[in-house]
């Protein structure tokens, strides 16, 4: 699935709000976000948290 987008089969309503951990990635469902997680985004979403952590140190 496509963080950003509906799924296609849905009319676009307001997007689930950002991940609430990086605030980098929306979803459109629940659904949606808990694939997302499981297929990756924990992994880019501590990645970001960590760049995001440090140039705010700086």
């Amino acid at each position: 699935p496509n963080p950003n987008l509906t799924n296609g089969n849905a009319p676009f309503r307001k997007p689930f709000p950002a991940c609430s951990r990086c605030r980098n990635a929306w979803y459109c469902s629940s659904a949606c976000q808990k694939q997302a997680w499981k297929q990756g985004h924990k992994l880019i979403c501590r990645d970001w948290t960590k760049e995001r952590s440090s140039s705010s140190a700086n």
